[in-house]
Order: structure tokens, then sequence, then C-alpha cells
């Protein structure tokens, strides 16, 4: 009885070891993320640590600032920031891209373009002053990139149909 026992113990532990060696268990594989198509619809993207904010919205013309972006809770640089103007108004009228610690305000000049009438064109913020060497390039948290309309009302702009967008780049430091 006790070799008819060794026999079936013998007879498991091969069975065993030959349905393990047919079909082992695949090594486990670090998890895999992927993007369910070209557009992502959060407004950062980390990779590796490196989180970079994309802001994009159209001109919103109930008041002289068209387009305000707040940075996120952490200190950030500008990488690039854009105003196209699609529609001009029928007087000449500026667009000044800045920079504050209020939706409105504008404590920071970036970069500033005046347009004929009817004139159409695109700005692109400069975030180191060539002249100057000055650096403005990064925000605090929280803060403000404002795009503005000078030169004419909100009111003109909006009648005329002013239209455009405004989009930024930062990286957070």
């Amino acid at each position: 009885m006790n070799k008819k026992l060794l026999l079936v113990g013998l007879v498991l532990v091969l069975a065993v070891t030959a349905l393990g060696v047919t079909f082992p268990r695949p090594a486990p594989s670090p998890p895999l993320g992927a993007f369910p198509g070209p557009n992502i619809s959060s407004p950062y993207l980390s990779v590796s640590g490196v989180v970079k904010w994309y802001y994009d919205s159209a001109f919103s013309m109930s008041t002289s600032s068209v387009c305000s972006f707040k940075t996120p809770g952490a200190t950030t640089t500008l990488l690039v920031a854009s105003g196209q103007v699609n529609v001009g108004s029928t007087s000449p009228f500026q667009l000044q891209i800045s920079k504050g610690a209020f939706v409105t305000a504008s404590t920071t000049e970036l970069a500033t373009m005046s347009l004929s009438s009817l004139a159409r064109g695109t700005l692109v913020a400069v975030a180191k002053d060539a002249a100057t060497g000055d650096e403005n390039s990064t925000f605090a948290p929280n803060s403000w990139l404002t795009f503005k309309l000078g030169g004419v009302s909100a009111a003109s702009a909006n009648s005329t149909g002013i239209s455009g967008r405004c989009k930024a780049e930062f990286i957070e430091n």
C-alpha cells in the first residue's frame, strides 16, 4: 500500500511538473497606458515627471481682456503664448499679452502688436526682453496670463466682430 501511495504521489508530481513546463506563467510586465486618440482633453500632460500645461480659448468680447489663463498652483515657465486675430476692427487697435497677479492685471507686458483697421495677425509673446535681457517667463503659482485689446472699447470690438484665439504652453519648474 505504501508503494501504491508513493507511485500515485510520484505520478501527480510528474503531471504537475509537465503541465508547468507546457503552460508556463508569463513574466509580469509593467502596466501600459494608451491615449484614446490624437486629442487629449486634459489641460496638462506629465511625462516622466515633466509636467506641461496647455491653454486655448476663443476671444471673449465681454471686456477688454479677451482671454485670461490662470497658471497652476506651482511655479511655471511660459514656453509660448500667442494671440491670433482672425477678424479685425474698423478702427486701429492693439493686442497685448501680459502677466499679473489678478485676472485682469497686466503688471508685466510680454508683447504688444498694433493692427490697422480690418487687419488680421498673430502675436507671439517673447518671454525674454532682447534689449535688456530681463526674464519675464517665470510665473508665480496661481498667477495670470492675460490677452487684452487696446484702442477699442469692448462694446465697439463686439459690434465690429473682432474675433480670434489665445493659446499658451507652460512647464512646471
